[in-house]
Formats: structure tokens, C-alpha cells, sequence
């Protein structure tokens, strides 16, 4: 268990998919093998996630032809700028002190 657990659950943070967001802003590029290998999750396990962080807009995916040309492949890449903005705005919001 990360030290940081228990400070993701009161912030309502998956601490894995902080681990796929720092993944993937390390690399170009994502596959959801390589994250199933390097995280050790399920198929499910990383779609559900990965669904889930490009619905909110960190992530993009881009559809390719595979390279060994046995059909299509997905790759994801993190969205810097809207990674930097979703925790700007935490942190913001957080430090923000309401007037009276």
C-alpha cells in the first residue's frame, strides 16, 4: 500500500489510474498490453480505466493498423494540458478561501 492510499480515498482518486496517467505521460505512446503487463491488470481491469480517463478528457486515443498487420490497435496518450488543468483546478479549489 502507497502512503499516498489513504489520501486518494478521501480525494475520491483510483490510485491506479493515477499509476495509467503517470504511465503514460512517461511514454509517447500506450498500449492496453503494455499497461496490463507493467500495472498487472486484467483486460477488463484496464479498458474499464482507460474508458473512464478518456471519457473525462486526460486521455486521447488514436486507432491505428497494427504493426505487425494482424489488425487494429489502440494507442493512448496523456492530454498534458488537460492533465495539468483538471489539477490545477484541485488544487485551486482546494487552496481557494471563500469571502465572507
Amino acid at each position: 500500500m502507497d502512503e499516498n492510499d489513504d489520501v486518494y480515498a478521501l480525494l475520491g482518486v483510483q490510485p491506479i489510474r493515477a499509476e495509467i496517467l503517470r504511465v503514460t505521460l512517461a511514454r509517447h505512446q500506450v498500449t492496453a498490453a503494455e499497461l496490463m503487463e507493467e500495472l498487472d491488470l486484467t483486460r477488463n481491469g484496464v479498458g474499464k480505466h482507460l474508458t473512464e480517463l478518456t471519457n473525462a478528457g486526460l486521455l486521447v486515443e488514436r486507432r491505428a493498423t497494427h504493426p505487425r498487420g494482424t489488425g487494429g490497435i489502440i494507442y493512448w496518450s496523456a492530454d498534458r494540458a488537460a492533465i495539468t488543468n483538471a489539477l490545477l483546478t484541485l488544487v485551486g479549489r482546494i487552496l481557494s478561501h471563500p469571502r465572507i
